[in-house]
């Protein structure tokens, strides 16, 4: 995924207001800000994630081969071609 370092400041605002995770200073660099899921959090990614895995499973099933076409050219579209 790709985000601007404002979409991910203000995402991560919003779930630390939601008590989905907490924020903390970095120890030696204060430009950092260490985030961890809190256990509101990781019950939700516990939930999440099987139907997240699930989908991911469904939409290469049903690509088949071109699945992989597909997801090197989002690469590229992207920048990520290494």
């Amino acid at each position: 995924m790709h985000f601007e370092k404002y979409e991910v400041s203000r995402t991560a605002k919003r779930l630390a207001e939601k008590g989905l995770i907490a924020k903390a200073a970095h120890g030696s660099d204060r430009r950092l800000v260490q985030l961890a899921l809190t256990r509101e959090g990781q019950s939700l990614m516990a939930e999440l994630l099987p139907l997240a895995k699930a989908y991911q499973a469904e939409i290469e099933h049903r690509l088949g081969s071109a699945f992989e076409g597909l997801d090197a050219g989002l690469d590229s579209l992207l920048g990520d071609d290494a």
